[in-house]
């Protein structure tokens, strides 16, 4: 057994791997350089200890081999096997061999031209990673390599160390990880990484690597974590000139100590770079090979992975029955990420994976020399097997290698034959077929191919019709299109550069002239499969073509050896665009004689059915064929059916006469709006409305959908102006079926009323224009009417009206959608949010079964704002994030309410910046007098006051008043909320008798709208507002009112929730100081409010942190403290700061034995505290309020000491 010898003793490896010389060590174990015996290759080997692997450091090492197998990427470590020694313990796996120099050894030393090189490798790969949701979390120098020496071709880096990598949905270590002098501030306060410290990081590598320092190199370990959160950093020209200013603003951003104020992700850094030299210097932002890795990042679609690792699983559990597993998967490519998936994920779980070559004359003795470990279980893998020879039937039926169980595992296009077939049919097997019906839909395989990106319709449709289902044809058709430079990416966003020629049509035309070239009779059979349109048996074949019966199984035999047909259980192309060369060289008439023939078959299908008859020549006999269809026309289509609709419908209607074109056009506009063509859908319908008489239900039902989309597209105004002209022509309601249209077009016409009361453009009318056509209508028809008048009285704060109307709905219907919808209505005009999150997500999942995607969408929100309400720091944040795609993709008009939720999910949490985008975004698509604008406001105004600017606030809140506000006019949260803000911004100016008033004249002017329940979160605020003055009797009396009401719905306070749990953390702190705290622990909890702190830019609450501080650590400079203290205090617009700091000045003035100033600065201070009293109610308690100031009233300097942190702090 060779054994690798370190410093701290020998560590003992399985004889496969000879050891050359130690690469590095650290705690996450040791690197070599070693020879791989069984490949014959030199390859880099990372171990730990037997004992390290029973750590967490085992588990890292593991998770991070598994991570690189799926990160393919140029710029990013190749990976190869993993595996345990049985006798010693140790764990390993092995990568490339990285010839050249860690990024360390060159930083300093670097042009601005390899600089930029060097950056643009690093920063791709960071940019592929965070494009797909993965976090590294510990960039550095050391993990930066290049693949060969300076002096061998060009720099090409490679990232390193992925033991601390996590998909950002996936929750982090507790413990703090990372490397001290890269961390970014929030990390040092234990928050887990995510992109925006990745930045941070890459920040200050690219730093490093221009100085040759890092930005707080002199700086010892301790205050490392004090440097990084509050300490600036040097320019990086003022340590090193050379760098244009544009590149050094860059990265200054990057180093931001506001998580916010850092560009979002590593492709805007790569941009931004970009842009600041231009890209003669910068060079390609992206280059071929980095796309091409994102494409082939989608792979298979986890789905059909995960299935086959569970079946293996299941085969080797019970493998005493199977003993040889047979893998069949036609597609090369996707059947090979299968496999290399599956043999990762088989040696983490401790089995040892060997591969054998099919050829191979000798395979026992190849078995010999490539197992290598002691492991209990092998796994023989032998891809794509011949005939093999009498060996092979000799080692399949090999049980048990030395001390190991041997299990067969043979991946095929199709079930072996020969040797290997003979030997496979005496022994039991299991035979698992991974290319039946577990692949992603396209929609999915784009998502994650292309993350972002809207697809053309022509590459659609081409991936749809050649594609044939595999994702390898479109991996292979999305790279060729990258190579071409048809598809790119600017660091930022996909950018699709037409061509009249795709890249590969030259497939098409390669395969075209080898069809011409076949003999006839293959050629035939060539052209009844390519008209047939999809994989056929022998007998299907027999009657499209003129050959006798005898001679079709050796002219398919001959062409499945040309590469042209795959033979299985049907008959096939091997690759789509085959078909379409092969359709391109038949004759017209041919082809209709073809045609012919093929609906002699009787497809089950119509709509192939419908296809071949127009291609025949039968034009009636496809209109028939279809008419049934008409019937389901407004039932909105799967986008994969809608596909195939559009070309069908557009031959069908240049076939007909005119005057019957009318009803398919409207079913073509149906079509083409669900596939996103919003100009072919117009032209259509436009086309279809000249075939009608005004007033026809025709017209009606056009109309109707015209003002649909359109409202569903954001335009409401032009969908009013849809409903208003058509409500000009003469309809004749005696007719039952224009009485029916006339009924949904008024129910299109309530809500685009709803759509335009959200925006602002007019209050919605009090005349029910659904009053009059409920009692005409029954069954779903009117169940839908009552729900949407349901919707306008939750619109107008009716609640009990839309309670009764839910009910009334619920009783009408036995449809599960209408019934999930009637009950979220239900729950919400209760005020029950778990209800209405639970049937908001079950209505949303019904929706989207029925491809209803606006209704599904809108439901998600309800259910996101829900959840954000009940848990606004849980669940709410990553469920929040997704619905903005959901709303861009499905329906624009609720886009706006989707931005404002994120908006009110970031600025709860600091993210100013990142909430006023949003928030500009939805004002201009909503405009600035709806909902979003008021509700934006409100934001704005709540961040204004939590940053110390009240007066701001107050004039931001008297420009939204709730009277004016678009929605709900007569909903109580809509004043509450804003009297509270209102209340707590005078309260914040030193009027504490103007706070009261404001919350008590809220309280009557709300007290008749409606129950006690709504008027909970006024009369908590007025609870402690009544504490703060010390009035504890007459608080008590406002808490026996409470009793028996719901506590108040976080949702219903203005405050952002990071500002309330920032207050409420640091409240506790104080109060636990010394006793349910531990003192130790007091201050990085401290420094964990801290941070929440400077992300809401909370200066009053900064300001108090300061100060609390010098309690458990004193400050080296408190005079300087004190003055910086006051200094901030006095800038502000609120008052609240102010005594305290001059409070806390006394104190430091007294310590310092300056009792003249001591005196000067607590009469101040009490000068302070008079001005809070003198603008208190009467009967308010003095000392109270001194004490809410964070000063001891009636105490002086000569009595006080330093101590007495609940008085000072409080």
């Amino acid at each position: 057994m060779s054994a690798i010898q370190g410093d701290s003793g020998t560590v003992g490896l399985s004889n496969r791997f000879e050891p050359i010389r130690l690469l590095g060590r650290g705690g996450m174990g040791e690197v070599w350089l070693v020879k791989d015996l069984v490949t014959a290759e030199e390859v880099a080997l990372k171990q730990i200890s037997a004992a390290q692997a029973k750590t967490p450091i085992g588990q890292r090492l593991r998770r991070e081999f598994l991570y690189l197998t799926q990160l393919r990427h140029p710029s990013i470590l190749r990976v190869k096997n993993y595996g345990q020694d049985q006798g010693s313990g140790s764990t390993w796996f092995s990568s490339e061999v990285l010839r050249g120099p860690t990024s360390t050894e060159l930083s300093g030393r670097l042009n601005l031209f390899n600089w930029c090189r060097l950056a643009t490798g690093f920063l791709r790969a960071l940019a592929f990673l965070h494009r797909n949701g993965w976090v590294h979390g510990d960039i550095k120098p050391d993990n930066i390599r290049l693949r060969n020496k300076m002096d061998v071709g060009s720099l090409d880096p490679v990232l390193l160390d992925f033991g601390l990598t996590r998909q950002g949905h996936l929750p982090a270590e507790e413990k703090i990880l990372g490397t001290p002098q890269s961390m970014a501030p929030e990390q040092w306060l234990g928050q887990p990484p995510d992109l925006l410290s990745d930045i941070y990081s890459a920040g200050v590598l690219l730093y490093q690597w221009w100085t040759g320092r890092f930005p707080f190199e002199e700086v010892s370990k301790p205050l490392l974590s004090s440097a990084h959160l509050h300490e600036d950093f040097p320019e990086p020209t003022s340590l090193r000139a050379g760098m244009p200013p544009g590149v050094s603003e860059v990265l200054m951003k990057m180093m931001s100590k506001r998580p916010d104020d850092r560009p979002a992700n590593a492709g805007e850094v790569l941009s931004a770079f970009s842009s600041a030299l231009g890209s003669d210097e910068f060079g390609a932002i992206e280059s071929i090979p980095s796309l091409q890795a994102q494409i082939e990042y989608a792979g298979v679609g986890e789905e059909v992975v995960t299935d086959f690792q569970e079946s293996v699983l299941r085969w080797l559990s019970y493998s005493s029955e199977e003993s040889a597993l047979i893998q069949i998967h036609r597609d090369d490519s996707d059947r090979k990420i299968i496999v290399d998936r599956t043999v990762s994920f088989l040696q983490c779980r401790g089995y040892e994976v060997v591969y054998l070559d099919p050829n191979s004359q000798n395979p026992i003795s190849d078995l010999a020399h490539s197992t290598a470990t002691n492991s209990k279980d092998i796994v023989a893998l032998v891809r794509d097997p011949d005939l093999g020879n009498p060996v092979w039937q000799q080692a399949l039926k090999l049980r048990n290698w030395r001390y190991s169980r041997l299990n067969w595992w043979i991946s095929s296009k199709e079930r072996p034959a020969g040797f290997f077939g003979q030997a496979l049919s005496t022994i039991p097997t299991c035979e698992v077929v991974t290319d039946q019906n577990t692949f992603p839909v396209l929609d999915d395989f784009i998502e994650k191919a292309l993350p972002g990106c809207h697809l053309p319709s022509k590459v659609r449709g081409r991936l749809q019709s050649w594609g044939d289902g595999q994702p390898g044809m479109w991996r292979k058709i999305l790279c060729a299109r990258i190579r071409s430079g048809e598809l790119n990416h600017d660091g930022q966003k996909w950018i699709w550069n037409e061509s009249p020629i795709p890249a590969e049509d030259r497939w098409r035309k390669r395969a075209q002239q080898s069809a011409i070239s076949l003999p006839v009779a293959s050629r035939q059979i060539l052209e009844a499969l390519a008209v047939l349109g999809k994989p056929a048996r022998a007998m299907e074949l027999s009657v499209l073509v003129d050959l006798p019966s005898g001679e079709i199984p050796l002219r398919v035999s001959e062409l499945a050896a040309k590469k042209w047909l795959k033979v299985g259980r049907r008959i096939e192309f091997i690759h789509g665009f085959q078909k379409d060369a092969v359709l391109a060289t038949i004759a017209h008439e041919e082809r209709k004689n073809l045609h012919a023939r093929v609906v002699r078959l009787n497809p089950d299908d119509p709509l192939t059915l419908a296809h071949h008859q127009m291609s025949s020549g039968d034009i009636a006999a496809a209109e028939e064929t279809l008419t049934p269809f008409l019937q389901e026309m407004e039932d909105p289509k799967p986008l994969e059916e809608a596909l195939r609709w559009v070309p069908l419908l557009s031959s069908l209607i240049q076939l007909l006469p005119e005057e019957s074109r009318g009803v398919w056009l409207e079913f073509l506009g149906q079509v083409e709006d669900r596939l996103g063509h919003s100009a072919l859908r117009d032209h259509a319908w436009r086309q279809a409305e000249r075939l009608y008489s005004p007033g026809s239900k025709q017209v009606l039902r056009l109309a109707r959908w015209r003002a649909s989309v359109l409202r569903r597209d954001g335009e409401i105004r032009k969908a009013h102006s849809c409903i208003e002209e058509i409500s000009r022509q003469k309809i004749d309601l005696a007719t039952p079926q224009i009485l029916e249209e006339a009924t949904l077009v008024a129910l299109e016409y309530s809500r685009i009323q709803r759509g335009l009361a959200r925006q602002g453009l007019g209050l919605l009318p009090k005349r029910d224009p659904l009053a009059e056509w409920i009692p005409r209508c029954r069954g779903e028809l009117r169940v839908t009417l009552i729900l949407e008048q349901c919707r306008r009285y939750l619109l107008q704060g009716s609640r009990l009206r839309a309670r009764d109307h839910a009910r009334s709905a619920l009783v009408g219907t036995r449809n599960p959608r209408l019934i999930s919808e009637a009950m979220g209505l239900l729950a919400r005009a209760n005020g029950d949010l778990p209800s209405l999150r639970l049937w908001s997500k079950l209505h949303g999942y019904l929706a989207r079964k029925e491809n209803r995607h606006e209704a599904a969408t809108a439901a998600d929100i309800d259910a996101a704002e829900a959840l954000q309400r009940v848990e606004p720091h849980l669940r709410a944040i990553s469920e929040i994030h997704s619905l903005i795609d959901k709303a861009r993709k499905e329906c624009p008009a609720q886009l706006p309410r989707a931005l404002m939720v994120r908006a009110r999910d970031e600025s709860g949490r600091g993210f100013i910046r990142s909430a006023a985008r949003d928030l500009e975004e939805a004002m201009s698509l909503e405009g600035p007098a709806g909902i979003v604008a008021w509700e934006g406001n409100l934001l704005v105004a709540a961040s204004e006051w939590i940053a110390g600017r009240a007066s701001t606030a107050l004039k931001i809140l008297e420009a939204a008043k709730p009277s004016w506000a678009p929605h709900e006019p007569e909903r109580i949260d809509v004043h509450s909320r804003h009297a509270i803000l209102k209340s707590r911004c005078v309260r914040s100016l030193g009027d504490l008798s103007g706070s009261l008033f404001l919350i008590d004249h809220a309280l009557t002017d709300l007290r008749l709208r409606g129950t006690e329940n709504d008027l909970v979160s006024l009369r908590r605020e007025r609870i402690a507002i009544l504490r703060i003055l010390g009035r504890n009797s007459l608080a008590r009396m406002e808490e026996s009112k409470l009793k028996g009401a719901a506590s108040m719905e976080p949702g219903l306070d203005p405050e952002p929730v990071g500002s309330r749990r920032a207050q409420a953390k640091f409240r506790n702190l104080l109060r636990g100081f010394g006793r349910s705290v531990p003192e130790e622990e007091w201050e990085p909890l401290l420094e964990s409010v801290a941070l929440d702190a400077l992300r809401l830019r909370a200066q009053p609450l900064s300001i108090r942190i300061q100060m609390a501080k010098s309690h458990s650590s004193p400050h080296p400079d408190p005079e300087a403290l004190a003055r910086h203290c006051w200094l901030k205090a006095v800038r502000l617009e609120t008052r609240e700061a102010r005594a305290q700091a001059l409070w806390f000045w006394s104190r430091v003035r007294q310590e310092k034995g300056d009792l003249k100033a001591a005196i000067s600065l607590q009469q101040a201070s009490e000068r302070e505290l008079n001005y809070w009293y003198q603008k208190s109610p009467s009967e308010s308690v003095r000392s109270v309020v001194a004490e809410w100031l964070g000063m001891e009233e009636g105490s002086t300097h000569l009595n006080s000491g330093m101590g007495g942190r609940k008085n000072l702090l409080a």
